[in-house]
């Protein structure tokens, strides 16, 4: 329950993980290679909008 956020007008429920958060420009430790896009050699293990859009869309 500590991950959902329940809001009102409209009704929405999100689901929140922030247990993979790391500051910009930080190394990333990323436990699923097929979601990294150093994996792909695709970029860097940085910490940047990137590489979560990277994830997002892939």
């Amino acid at each position: 329950m500590d991950n959902l956020i329940v809001s009102r007008n409209p009704v929405r429920l999100r689901w929140v993980d922030v247990g993979g958060t790391t500051l910009i420009g930080r190394s990333i430790k990323e436990y699923t290679e097929f979601y990294d896009r150093a994996y792909w050699q695709m970029g860097t293990r940085r910490a940047e909008p990137s590489y979560d859009l990277f994830a997002l869309a892939w």
